[in-house]
């Protein structure tokens, strides 16, 4: 079962690369999000922070994980407001 799932998920990102289209989450991913590490406004700026650095790299894969973290860190956060 979790090989089925992790499939499903390189298929998703896979797609979403060759389209151009986001990638949306799945509820088990928004879960897992939610469930761990700290959150709040210092950890929402320093992802912030990051993503900058990321956009003024042009790296692609670098500028999508900070994406990932800003994404993360406001989730989080939000949840747990």
């Amino acid at each position: 079962e979790q090989r089925a799932a992790t499939a499903e998920r390189e298929l998703r990102e896979a797609v979403a690369a060759i389209t151009g289209e986001p990638r949306r989450l799945t509820s088990d991913e928004l879960s897992s999000l939610r469930a761990a590490g700290p959150s709040g406004p210092a950890v929402l700026a320093s992802s912030l922070k990051a993503l900058a650095k990321a956009r003024a790299s042009s790296s692609p894969t670098t500028l999508q994980a900070a994406l990932l973290e800003v994404a993360s860190a406001a989730i989080t956060w939000r949840e747990r407001i």
